[in-house]
């Protein structure tokens, strides 16, 4: 049993940690594009590998088009406030710079529209939320709220992007979905949309800052 939830506790830990860690490898000058390419890759490889560790149910349903109108609320809130508030930095992505523009457009949109959104929904809305409330985390079902765990997960999600407003914002609506569904698909599936709309944004606006 114990081998088991470890193995379980590394399904969800391993690609977050990897995730966050890979970018910091830019202290090397390695190439930017080629870095995130290649991150998109391990972490895609990690979320395969774990994939039946997770609890993950995949509905075509009404869930499925309301996690859609989320996604797109989200990303409208993301824009429209982006000059309102300081960000804590600024990074720039822009593919055309890149010695192969269409290999580093194609790995930023599957970067950002599945492996961030599933990696990043499954450690703090399948993961930390949960064992936030109890230690054996595994006994805790999927949008179990208690005001702790709703403050931090708000707060580490918010303030673990630049734009930490739009975060905590984002992260808000997130954790009510999840409260409301039971159901981690259901916020990967709105984080996704949001995202996704947030690259055809910068694809038609070039505003590369907002990658």
């Amino acid at each position: 049993m114990e081998t088991k939830n470890t193995n379980k506790i590394y399904a969800y830990l391993v690609p977050f940690i990897l995730y966050i860690s890979i970018p910091l490898l830019n202290f090397l000058n390695i190439d930017q594009y080629l870095l995130y390419a290649l991150r998109t890759i391990i972490i895609a490889s990690l979320i395969i590998y774990f994939w039946k560790k997770y609890e993950l149910k995949i509905k075509l349903d009404l869930q499925l088009f309301q996690s859609l109108v989320i996604g797109l609320l989200i990303f409208g809130i993301w824009i429209s406030i982006d000059r309102f508030y300081p960000h804590l930095g600024t990074s720039i992505y822009n593919p055309y710079e890149s010695t192969f523009p269409l290999i580093s457009i194609i790995s930023k949109i599957v970067g950002m529209v599945f492996i961030a959104a599933i990696v990043e929904e499954l450690f703090t809305r399948g993961f930390l939320m949960r064992i936030l409330i109890s230690k054996n985390w595994e006994r805790v079902k999927i949008g179990t709220f208690t005001l702790f765990s709703f403050i931090v997960t708000v707060l580490f999600f918010g303030f673990a992007h630049e734009r930490w407003l739009a975060g905590i914002i984002t992260g808000i609506i997130l954790n009510l979905w999840i409260y409301k569904k039971k159901d981690i698909f259901a916020t990967i599936t709105a984080h996704s949309t949001a995202n996704l709309a947030l690259a055809i944004y910068v694809l038609v606006t070039q505003n590369w800052s907002l990658w």
